[in-house]
């Protein structure tokens, strides 16, 4: 019985201990000044000298696909026209979660209105 209760107070603990930092991690975002826009975000993802690009035409409409990893986040972004002028989608996820999701079609985000992004992805970008 005081090994069932032990095991249940370590996984409290570490449950916990997770959630405390999960929550801290979200006000740190919340608390933080706006830095990029979507489009800011598209253009380094796009001209990134180690982003993988793949061009597809549909219907002849060309869409682009772009795939960056920089340290443990994968940035992807999906755009379309010849130029990529105009963003479908954009995301930033690492190994444990998605840090951000941009949807053309959702309208929740304007692509020229500044984010608050976490303090790795500002320091990965250079702002």
């Amino acid at each position: 019985m005081d090994n069932l209760l032990k095991v249940l107070t370590d996984k409290t603990r570490s449950t916990l201990h997770h959630a405390t930092n999960s929550i801290k991690d979200k006000l740190d975002i919340l608390l933080q000044k706006p830095t990029l826009s979507v489009e800011e975000l598209a253009s380094y993802i796009a001209t990134h000298p180690h982003t993988q690009h793949e061009r597809k035409n549909y219907l002849g409409i060309q869409l682009n696909f772009y795939q960056l990893m920089v340290e443990n986040l994968v940035f992807y972004l999906e755009t379309k026209g010849t130029s990529g002028e105009y963003i479908l989608k954009l995301s930033i996820h690492s190994n444990q979660e998605q840090l951000f999701e941009y949807n053309s079609y959702q309208h929740k985000v304007s692509p020229q209105k500044p984010l608050k992004l976490t303090d790795s992805i500002n320091n990965l970008i250079g702002n």
